[in-house]
């Protein structure tokens, strides 16, 4: 998982080519969705802010976490963008990732039955699975872990 900053112009530029352009020219796009455009570099992505304040477009940044491709819910696009073929970017001050530490294996089954109603995003990060869920249902995932008698680890660091 890596850290990246969406900028996100308004809709307008795509009434502004050359501002579109010159993002590309002055800037080092990893990429670009839309009318975000992301980067890895926030010094890279504060001077894409400063070309699209210049210019009348700017929106606002957004931190991503980047991850591999995974398993989609229904809510997916309410909190990610595909960035590509292999990587999607969660929105980071939406999310929350979660891995599931301990417990029997019947019992974590019997958990992901209940956890997949409330997921978002679902990727593997060296070899364990991880999981993403809205910020707001943290309390919940808790309270079904313990039902289950598992124990979860949420990655507030990432």
């Amino acid at each position: 998982m890596k850290q990246a900053f969406a900028v996100e112009a308004n809709s307008e530029i795509a009434d502004f080519p050359e501002i579109h352009d010159l993002l590309f020219q002055e800037t080092n796009i990893n990429w670009n969705v839309r009318n975000f455009f992301i980067y890895l570099i926030d010094e890279e992505a504060n001077l894409a802010q400063e070309l699209l304040e210049a210019a009348d477009l700017f929106e606002h940044i957004h931190p991503l976490l980047v991850v591999a491709n995974g398993k989609k819910s229904t809510t997916f696009e309410d909190y990610a963008i595909e960035l590509d073929v292999d990587h999607c970017g969660l929105f980071a001050s939406d999310i929350l990732p979660f891995c599931i530490t301990k417990g029997n294996q019947n019992d974590i089954q019997m958990a992901m039955y209940q956890f997949e109603e409330h997921l978002v995003f679902e990727t593997r990060e060296n070899g364990s699975a991880l999981f993403f869920i809205d910020k707001d249902n943290i309390e919940l995932i808790q309270k079904i872990a313990r039902a289950y008698n598992i124990v979860v680890t949420f990655a507030l660091d990432k």
